[in-house]
């Protein structure tokens, strides 16, 4: 069974990135990058990147994260940047769909291939 069936499917995907973004959103690290973006329709658009990313279905065949994020490198995004934006997006995973289904390295391995893609 992947990560996304127990987490619970798409709707408990949606509900972690109603988690996440706030705390995103909350972090002067990462806010920046994130002025004048419509979050409800980057969520909308995320969303199947993130099932694929946690071993789900999904139809994205979209660009990479590299390819996506390629031009904000010049603003200042870095590997120190995306660490504590997975950190986030862990820390929601850890709060409440990795305990006691999966362990820390389950979520852990999630971040981990996120970062791949």
């Amino acid at each position: 069974m992947s990560l996304y069936d127990d987490l619970g499917g798409a709707a408990a995907v949606t509900a972690a990135l109603d988690q996440f973004y706030p705390k995103v959103l909350a972090d002067p690290r990462i806010s920046p990058f994130f002025e004048g973006v419509n979050i409800e329709g980057l969520k909308r658009r995320i969303a199947p990147f993130m099932a694929m990313a946690l071993g789900g279905p999904s139809d994205y065949h979209g660009p990479t994260l590299r390819q996506t994020h390629a031009r904000m490198a010049s603003k200042g995004l870095d590997d120190s940047v995306f660490d504590a934006f997975l950190g986030h997006f862990e820390e929601v995973l850890q709060s409440w769909a990795c305990q006691p289904r999966r362990s820390r390295r389950s979520c852990r391995s999630f971040t981990e291939r996120a970062a791949t893609f």
